[in-house]
Formats: C-alpha cells, structure tokens, sequence
C-alpha cells in the first residue's frame, strides 16, 4: 500500500492530505481515512513524533495502539497535515 518511506497526497471529498512519513519498522500497512491514521498489525505501536497541521498547529501524540485511530481535525476542516511517524512493535 505505502513505500516504507516516503511522502504522498491523499484526497477525497471531505479531507486534503499531505504527509510524509518513515517507518523504523515493517508493519502490514498503514491507512490514512480521513482525519485518522490507523496501523492494521494487532501488535504494533505508533508515535507521531512530529505534527504539524498548519491551520491550527495543534501536536498530537499517539503513543499506542489503542489511539491510532485518534481523530486528528475537525472533519469540517480542510488542512494540510505534515506527519513524522515512529512506528516501533
């Protein structure tokens, strides 16, 4: 689904994404719906360590699996989302 690193556009009707991300290690995959970003591995754990949506300049910090799914924005809002992921099992 995704380059172990790398950045990419994500676009729909509700949301504009751009995010650039790095992987310390190999998931299944990672998917970026909307305002969520979500890893599909029952084990694996997740921390943004950097975030930077541009309108607000809010930080959020995911530091396990069970907040993955965390909604980042409001979903009425269109932003720009610049995300540094740390993904560790």
């Amino acid at each position: 689904m995704f380059k172990t690193t790398g950045s990419s556009t994500f676009i729909d009707h509700r949301a504009f994404f751009k995010w650039s991300y790095k992987i310390d290690t190999e998931i299944q995959s990672i998917r970026v719906h909307h305002h969520e970003v979500v890893t599909m591995r029952e084990r694996a754990r997740s921390e943004i360590v950097k975030s930077d949506i541009e309108e607000t300049k809010q930080e959020i910090h995911v530091d396990n699996k069970r907040d993955c799914g965390r909604r980042i924005a409001p979903e009425k809002d269109l932003l720009s989302v610049s995300l540094v992921l740390k993904i560790s099992s």
